[in-house]
């Protein structure tokens, strides 16, 4: 069983073909300590996140997506402009590799709670991926995006609010944009939406 459980978490961490389309949805930090966790869709494939608070100010996760097609990534999130409720900044890089393929990106990420009820956000990225057809082929779609490159660079940008039902509870909601060189997206934006949990 023990291995079993190995080998599944092993092929997680090693899949990839694209970056992750799913949105970072706060410049604030958890916090040193706090956990939370996201379940959602993003531009037709679903996702899992979990992120931990290392200190005040960092952040450190893993996010998967599966669906149309699966990718991993490590994520860091550092918060420059930290606050409970008025504006808040925050950088971002994430890394996912295989034998074939490998992504990074470097974002951005600013919001403004107007409570502990809500808040809304952009997130800003600039994304690198190099792939192959092991991976994925030229001319297959992933939601509304279509690779046209193995090598592709493309912005990232993703703008959308959070509710939260209370302290542990919540929902986000965005849109997504996607424009580049190596893939090409129609319609230009598509949806993404995630259960917010913290701990």
């Amino acid at each position: 069983m023990k291995n079993i459980i190995f080998a599944i978490t092993l092929v997680l961490f090693t899949s990839c073909s694209l970056a992750p389309f799913n949105a970072t949805n706060s410049g604030r930090s958890l916090g040193n300590g706090n956990v939370a966790t996201e379940f959602g869709n993003a531009n037709s494939n679903y996702f899992m996140k979990a992120s931990a608070g290392i200190t005040e100010d960092l952040d450190l996760g893993y996010v998967m997506e599966f669906g149309e097609f699966s990718t991993s990534a490590l994520l860091a999130k550092y918060s420059f402009l930290n606050n409970d409720t008025g504006p808040s900044v925050a950088g971002e890089l994430s890394y996912g590799s295989s034998e074939t393929t490998s992504f990074y990106s470097v974002g951005a990420i600013g919001s403004i709670a107007f409570n502990e009820a809500f808040e809304v956000f952009a997130n800003v990225r600039f994304n690198s991926v190099s792939t192959d057809e092991t991976d994925i082929e030229i001319g297959d779609s992933v939601g509304n995006i279509e690779v046209e490159k193995e090598e592709m660079t493309y912005l990232y940008g993703a703008v959308g609010f959070n509710i939260w039902f209370n302290k542990s509870n919540g929902l986000s909601l965005y849109n997504i944009y996607i424009q580049g060189d190596g893939v090409n997206a129609d319609p230009q934006s598509s949806v993404g939406g995630a259960f917010l949990f913290k701990f």
